[in-house]
């Protein structure tokens, strides 16, 4: 009869490290899934806008550069 509180400690404290990576697992997935979908909704619907280029940087290097445009969101 001594064992047996710390029996169910055991039982908890081992269904722990069973329940532990399962929910951790299942918490990136619907991270993951949230990012998925936001992209598929914004690929599919896109996000309505304006802009206009107000400056023009060019690179110091030549090779292989290209201008680098600075918009404004109206």
């Amino acid at each position: 009869m001594m064992g047996t509180t710390l029996n169910i400690f055991f039982y908890l404290v081992g269904g722990l490290f069973f329940i532990f990576p399962l929910a951790t697992t299942w918490g990136v997935m619907m991270f993951y899934k949230r990012i998925n979908d936001r992209e598929t909704f914004i690929i599919q619907n896109g996000i309505r806008g304006e802009a206009k280029y107000s400056t023009e940087n060019r690179p110091v290097l030549i090779s292989m550069s290209f201008p680098r445009l600075n918009s404004d969101l109206l």
